[in-house]
């Protein structure tokens, strides 16, 4: 029966048979391809003119690995980082990726994340239209927008999903999603609150967009703690965290927290590639020719070397701890020894001053020390740093050894810590205080640990809590990036004090 032939039937009777028709062609049509691959995808949904290039197919290839597990279809895989040059198109390729993991995983929790809420909102957008339009229907026909269509927090119609009779047996939803999933895409900032939003697969699109906005180093550090504190904790197992940025200067977030030690596979794509003979090419010299990238290099070769070759930083002559020698691993359950050192705030009036508590674990056989955990707190006074320690003595269920400079401010904790332990504290009395002699020099007291470190006696506890702004503060120990140096501080004067160097006076109840 054709269409013309409808007419007279009547109009509501025509329209709707027609509609039908239209549905069943549509249907009928092989959209297997771009289906299956989500290069073909893209070239569909936004046409031919603006199908990835070399780079994107490049990304695509470590993403479309065709695997399954519970939580997620097709995009199942290690953790990966994606670091592409400025102007490649790197939102581009998050959103296409988004939509397309939305269709293979109609249950899916997906965070989308970018450096501001403006950003995310923009892209969270730009897939709901892409969701909608038709060329997208065509290749996922069972995807369409639930009830909740708010651009901060939505989700598709799982029901519908469910119901429709051409998707193919790989489409599924987790038997917990009808109930669990309560939106499929949830838009923020990489500083903004996503607590409790469990998520089957997280995508972080330009965590850092330029030099300036991260050039405080209190931005960083806050960054870095929402990463880890905050974003990480919602992944569920089975899940996936896809980065994709670029480097904007030393000590960003693409190299303290997405890194291989990390457990993110990275791939870096440079914007002028150098054949073995010399000759250079750029990476998208329809986009970017030749010649324009080599003259933003000349203008600015530090710039371009971060932006767009993705080459970290050399190492400074100055450098204390390197990089290389801050190892990551899984500590044993139990330890020979616990120590635990404390790096007091220096006065009252230094209000931008840290007191760093980090807890050590050492073993005696074979020999090796464990960072476990650090807390940073402003305090004022010592009752509330001493109960702080009464917390930690009951919650570790063994005794330590506590380290702390001597001087004249944290000789008045001495003083408080024996009055506390003696009147209030019994529990503390099986630990001893370790009063070291004090050195306000950080790169001295580094300068003394450094050997243990290079020999790689010390390893970082991989889920202890605090410990990537340690590693960061020792690695830009040397440089002026750093607000504050507190963590560093009490981890010089905590191993110094494990391995025997410098005495000092030891205080038992």
């Amino acid at each position: 029966m054709t269409i013309p032939t409808l007419r007279k039937f009547g109009p509501r009777i025509y329209a709707r048979r027609a509609r039908a028709l239209t549905l069943d062609a549509v249907e009928r049509r092989d959209f297997s391809e771009q289906r299956e691959s989500l290069a073909a995808f893209w070239t569909h949904v936004l046409g031919a003119d603006k199908a990835p290039a070399a780079h994107h197919r490049e990304w695509i290839d470590l993403i479309d690995l065709d695997l399954d597990n519970d939580r997620l279809t097709k995009v199942a895989g290690p953790n990966l980082e994606l670091r592409g040059p400025r102007d490649s198109a790197k939102s581009t390729f998050a959103y296409i990726l988004a939509a397309w993991a939305i269709g293979w995983n109609p249950g899916i929790r997906l965070l989308y994340l970018s450096y501001s809420e403006a950003i995310a909102l923009e892209q969270s957008r730009k897939i709901k239209r892409l969701i909608q339009s038709p060329r997208y229907r065509e290749v996922f026909p069972w995807i369409k927008l639930g009830a909740r269509k708010d651009v901060t927090n939505w989700e598709v119609d799982k029901a519908f999903a469910m119901a429709h009779g051409v998707k193919p047996d790989r489409i599924r939803i987790a038997a917990d999603a009808e109930t669990d999933a309560t939106f499929t895409l949830y838009a923020a900032g990489v500083l903004g609150s996503v607590m409790g939003k469990r998520s089957d697969l997280c995508i972080v699109d330009d965590a850092i967009k330029s030099a300036e906005a991260i050039a405080s180093a209190e931005v960083r550090q806050k960054i870095l703690d929402n990463m880890d504190g905050v974003i990480s904790p919602c992944l569920v197992p089975g899940s996936r965290w896809i980065d994709v940025g670029m480097l904007a200067r030393r000590g960003d977030i693409h190299l303290s927290y997405f890194t291989e030690a990390n457990g993110f596979q990275v791939h870096q794509t440079r914007a002028i590639a150098c054949d073995v003979d010399g000759t250079e090419h750029s990476y998208w010299p329809e986009r970017h020719p030749l010649e324009q990238l080599q003259a933003r290099r000349a203008r600015s070769p530090h710039i371009f070397a971060l932006q767009y070759q993705n080459e970290p930083p050399q190492e400074s002559d100055d450098a204390i701890i390197l990089n290389d020698w801050i190892h990551w691993g899984q500590p044993p359950a139990r330890f020979d020894e616990l120590w635990l050192s404390i790096d007091l705030a220096a006065t009252e009036r230094q209000r931008a001053d840290y007191t760093a508590f980090v807890l050590f674990g050492k073993q005696r056989s074979p020999l090796h020390y464990w960072v476990l955990e650090c807390v940073l707190f402003k305090e004022s006074g010592n009752l509330g740093k001493l109960e702080r320690l009464r917390e930690l003595r009951q919650k570790l269920g063994r005794p330590f050894r506590i380290v702390c400079e001597g001087g004249g401010y944290q000789n008045s904790f001495e003083g408080d810590y024996r009055d506390y332990v003696q009147r209030q504290a019994p529990e503390l009395q099986a630990c001893s205080l370790v009063m070291v002699p004090s050195s306000r020099d950080l790169r001295q007291r580094l300068v003394n640990v450094s050997g243990v470190m290079e020999n790689q006696l010390v390893s970082f506890a991989q889920d202890g809590p605090g410990l990537r702004q340690v590693a960061y503060q020792l690695a830009n120990a040397h440089t002026d990036d750093l607000d504050h140096d507190d963590a560093a501080s009490s981890f010089g004067i905590g191993l110094r004090a494990m391995i025997g160097r410098g005495a000092g006076r030891v205080w038992t109840a």
